[in-house]
């Protein structure tokens, strides 16, 4: 009898200390705003995006960029090299080239 009482106190304690833990609302804001603060998505740089254009145009270097800007999410720009214009666009995050046309000048 005297072991069967101390299973059960056991066994509430186990679930009572269970519940006011899970429960806790100080756990739960805290675990939130860790995993909401240790995402956080980087852009690569200008200079990293000028490289990224200029290493499909052999032959052409930083002054042959004629236009260049920074559009929210991407890099836009236009290089002039040897009668031909390449218009390209860059993921900001990725570096990833999504669109790139080439005219005759």
């Amino acid at each position: 009898m005297k072991n069967k009482f101390l299973k059960v106190a056991l066994l509430g304690c186990l679930v009572l200390g269970s519940l006011s833990f899970a429960g806790s609302k100080d756990y739960k804001k805290s675990n939130f705003n860790h995993k909401k603060s240790s995402y956080k998505r980087s852009k690569i740089t200008p200079a990293r995006a000028k490289q990224i254009a200029l290493a499909k145009v052999p032959g052409a270097t930083l002054r042959n960029i004629k236009d260049f800007e920074f559009d929210e999410d991407s890099y836009e720009g236009e290089i002039h090299y040897r009668g031909y214009t390449y218009e390209f666009e860059i993921d900001a995050y990725t570096g990833r080239i999504t669109d790139w046309d080439v005219d005759r000048d």
